[in-house]
């Protein structure tokens, strides 16, 4: 993935559903990460979908929410650990 469009010189977000999570699961995390992130980010993924077709889809409760909230929280604490940091 190219991050500057060549053609207009402009930055290129990267698409997460093609780009982020296939790159990741192969490239950074490690089998038992795959396992535990992958289906996650699924789900957040076709929750994220069903909103913007403005589907009814059930999404869960409060405490739910809190629940996807830290396990949002731990996903960026596990990232976070992987990045490297200058010594």
């Amino acid at each position: 993935m190219n991050p500057v469009d060549l053609v207009n010189h402009r930055l290129r977000y990267p698409d997460i559903d093609y780009e982020f999570r296939p790159s990741f699961a192969d490239k950074v995390w490690t089998a038992n990460q795959k396992a535990d992130w992958d289906p996650w980010i699924e789900r957040i993924r076709k929750c994220r979908n069903s909103i913007h077709a403005f589907r009814k889809v059930n999404m869960g409760d409060f405490v739910e929410w809190r629940q996807q909230l830290r396990m949002h929280l731990m996903f960026v604490r596990a990232l976070n650990a992987q990045l490297p940091y200058p010594t």
